[in-house]
């Protein structure tokens, strides 16, 4: 487990979760049993504040201050690509009925990202 506080829990699919920390950690469990360990690395104040699932293998990480990060549970992490995003300071995400992806941002304001722009 990470060697710090916890930032976010989410439940995913297939009775997996997934543990944030504020140093960057990301840990993703099945069940009790720690599956995989990714780290937000190189970044300055990788504080995670929201992590949304996207389908069975890819969440989204929203930080305090430095964007949106794509986590591919298989191939790793990558600056999630969110044309006009408002600021860095992505609070919440949600993934909507249709595909596209919300993010609300600290200090105000909301980005939309059409599915058909960030597939």
């Amino acid at each position: 487990m990470g060697n710090t506080t916890v930032a976010c829990v989410k439940n995913l699919r297939n009775n997996q979760k997934c543990v944030c920390y504020v140093d960057g950690t990301v840990e993703i469990f099945n069940g009790n049993t720690l599956q995989k360990s990714f780290k937000l690395s190189n970044l300055y104040d990788t504080y995670i504040n929201d992590v949304e699932q996207i389908d069975d293998s890819v969440l989204l990480i929203g930080t305090r201050s430095q964007g949106v990060y794509e986590l591919d549970l298989q191939s790793g992490i990558r600056p999630f690509d969110a044309p006009n995003l408002v600021n860095k300071n992505c609070s919440y995400l949600y993934k909507d009925n249709f595909e596209n992806i919300w993010i609300g941002h600290s200090y105000g304001g909301v980005t939309l990202c059409l599915s058909n722009t960030y597939n």
